[in-house]
């Protein structure tokens, strides 16, 4: 099992998970895996909403971790 370093998420961030967190910032969502930026959509994009937490759960569900650019055929 990994470790966690402190601090986990910056202030203004919302931790969704241990390791995933998104930040709401000038109309955009980004989410982060730990500290990295993993995919950045408008926030009025349901699309784009619909499809990554999709490729979150496909990810977390299927022992990918992380494997937020796996395409159709590794997920």
């Amino acid at each position: 099992m990994a470790q966690r370093q402190l601090p986990m998420f910056p202030e203004g961030w919302t931790e969704v998970t241990h390791d995933l967190a998104f930040e709401k910032r000038d109309g955009s969502v980004t989410y982060f895996y730990g500290s990295l930026p993993v995919f950045t959509h408008n926030e009025n994009d349901a699309a784009s909403f619909k499809m990554i937490t999709a490729q979150f759960w496909l990810c977390q569900t299927n022992g990918y971790r992380p494997c937020f650019w796996c395409n159709a055929h590794q997920c």
